[in-house]
Formats: C-alpha cells, structure tokens, sequence
C-alpha cells in the first residue's frame, strides 16, 4: 500500500471523495494509487492539499509502505525515497545482508 492510500482511508475518504477535494477525477486518483498512472507534479500537488500533506513532501505520498525498511543515515541507502513517517525526506536503506 502506497502512503497516498493510508492517508486517504485515515480520512474515511473514497477515491471519488479524494478526487472530488483534490479537482480530479476519481479515475486519475485510482490510476496513481493502483501505479498504472505516474502523477504529474501538479497533481500530486493538490492531491496534497486535499489531504493537508506539505506539499514540498507531495512525492512522498507514492513511497510504498510495503517496501523494506525505509530509513535514513546507513550505508547503502538510495537516497530520494521519501519518508513514510512524516518526519522528512529519507533513504532506502537495504539490509544488511544485501549491501
């Protein structure tokens, strides 16, 4: 699951109802979370807005939450992952046993 997805059903919101405060169409809201459509930046954009995420971190709304451990600081990190968190930007940092 994508983070844009978590804060979407935190809110109690359905694609349309997203889509609706977001100015898109429900479609274009369910084609990014499913991955089939990359966001554009201003879409993302106010999908952020709809959602009172900080917009400068919009991108950070596509890091998959099922993914490895996502942190920052360690070896083998790529950076410009995005922080699932909310605390900032951060890397993906493999474990051990694959650096």
């Amino acid at each position: 699951m994508i983070v844009l997805t978590r804060e979407r059903v935190s809110n109690g919101w359905s694609r349309a109802e997203l889509a609706r405060r977001a100015g898109l169409h429900p479609s274009t809201v369910g084609s990014i979370e499913s991955g089939r459509l990359r966001a554009y930046p201003g879409q993302l954009a106010k999908i952020a807005r709809a959602l009172e995420w900080p917009e400068g971190r919009a991108a950070s709304l596509l890091a998959d939450e099922s993914a490895p451990e996502l942190h920052g600081g360690a070896m083998g990190c790529v950076d410009g992952v995005g922080s699932v968190d909310n605390t900032g930007p951060s890397s993906y940092c493999a474990p051990e046993d694959e650096q």
